[in-house]
């Protein structure tokens, strides 16, 4: 059975948060590390997909950047545990982001994704981000040049 709670930056655990291909992640990452993503504030939250007792899947804004002029400004996150992956518990989250409360008092969202996920993309493109471009081998992951497309969504005008 999978549940979904609100969580703020102090719940989040995340127990195979490893190397995987759908990510840049390169190592590891502990708890803290995902707090520091969810500033805490009324703009920033989490969505997380409990099932059997663990963390099935997240999703959430954490603050494009800490200048003010950004500050209704946030990039989306989403990961989803590799034992749920397939099951449409991301596209669940993500639904659920962008149809209640959730996004409130922001005015922009970005989400930078691998070129070569193009499940993600269509994903996002069926939440109506728009495509507005790439970033061509900017990141780097086990001596290889990775691409990331770039998407936009206008929350409020």
């Amino acid at each position: 059975m999978l549940r979904t709670v609100r969580y703020g930056p102090t719940a989040v655990r995340r127990p195979h948060y490893g190397i995987a291909t759908a990510t840049f992640d390169t190592e590891e990452k502990s708890p803290d590390y995902i707090r520091s993503f969810v500033a805490g504030d009324n703009f920033h939250r989490m969505l997380v997909a409990k099932g059997e007792g663990e963390v099935a899947a997240y999703a959430g804004t954490y603050p494009f950047s800490q200048r003010k002029a950004y500050s209704h400004m946030a990039k989306m996150m989403v990961y989803v545990h590799p034992a749920w992956q397939r099951r449409r518990v991301g596209s669940f989250l993500l639904g659920e982001i962008h149809t209640t409360d959730f996004l409130r008092g922001l005015y922009t969202l970005l989400v930078l994704i691998n070129t070569e996920n193009t499940f993600v993309h269509r994903g996002f493109e069926d939440l109506e981000y728009e495509d507005k471009g790439e970033m061509a081998g900017v990141a780097l992951k086990f001596g290889q040049r990775h691409s990331l497309a770039i998407y936009q969504r206008n929350v409020q005008t």
